[in-house]
């Protein structure tokens, strides 16, 4: 029997209660009683679930046995607690249920029964419904993308800098700098040319590493690529399909970021100089 749920005896209260006189009714079956009450509880993988039981039954019992199953069809029994009560009419047990991988995405019927001398049964099943497995830190996560961000020029009069976090374009004139992830540098306030040069005046670091694997980015790829290049303050001659990773110094959300120049526009005028691009954090 594969035991994929683990458990723990909390504490056993038993009384002996062997009573001599006649009663006038006798329970049907033993009275089974659990909590938390309702009939279903939420778990994540890797948590116990606490139950605590009470018995009670006129005639002495002989068994008191808690079985658990995957529901599922076909799945095995996954844990069973069988213990003798002999001469026993009453006791409270409590007990912790850790719920394993095994379960994730699915439910967990819980089922404890205890049987009289008589033979009679009584019982209460409860559901464990079970979360997700959480991910796993040891392995590589793929970057989320997010496409059609724009920069201007430093020359235009449009939005010449950029915040990744939040992913949007800003003025630089009138930004506060830590803000500004990237921004465009003029060659000079006259020219009609885009400069393909970013700086960061919020601090952080490029590097220029256009045989990055973009398409298949991890969040240890890009650490790796990153720290494997040369940090600079600036990075200049830009042109389509260039790959720049950054490291970001004001980002409460995430640190590295890799960027992929979709295409610059660099027309006649320069209200109409743009950077296009995609990046994955």
């Amino acid at each position: 029997m594969n035991i994929w749920v683990k458990f723990t005896l909390l504490g056993l209260l038993a009384a002996l209660s062997i009573n001599s006189c006649t009663k006038d009714k006798e329970l049907e079956k033993p009275l089974v009683g659990v909590s938390p009450s309702g009939l279903s509880v939420n778990s994540p993988v890797g948590e116990y679930v606490s139950f605590y039981i009470t018995v009670d039954t006129d005639i002495q019992l002989r068994q008191f046995r808690i079985t658990s199953q995957i529901d599922n069809p076909g799945e095995p029994l996954i844990v069973e607690l069988d213990t003798g009560l002999n001469s026993l009419t009453s006791f409270e047990l409590s007990f912790s249920f850790l719920v394993l991988e095994a379960a994730a995405n699915s439910s967990i019927i819980v089922n404890f029964a205890a049987t009289d001398n008589n033979g009679n049964v009584g019982s209460r099943a409860m559901r464990i419904y079970v979360g997700p497995l959480p991910p796993d830190p040891t392995q590589p996560e793929l970057l989320t993308e997010t496409s059609g961000h724009k920069m201007y020029s430093g020359n235009s009069q449009n939005a010449d800098a950029y915040n990744l976090e939040a992913g949007v374009a800003m003025f630089s004139f009138s930004s506060d700098s830590t803000d500004l992830d990237l921004k465009d540098m003029p060659l000079n306030d006259t020219t009609d040319l885009i400069s393909r040069s970013w700086v960061s005046p919020s601090g952080g670091q490029f590097v220029k590493f256009s045989a990055f694997d973009y398409a298949n980015a991890t969040d240890s790829s890009l650490l790796n690529a990153y720290q494997s290049g040369v940090e600079l303050s600036k990075v200049d001659n830009l042109v389509d399909g260039d790959i720049i990773l950054t490291r970001l110094v004001n980002s409460s959300s995430f640190q590295y970021a890799a960027i992929q120049v979709v295409l610059i526009n660099d027309p006649d005028s320069t209200d109409l100089d743009f950077y296009l691009f995609n990046f994955k954090k």
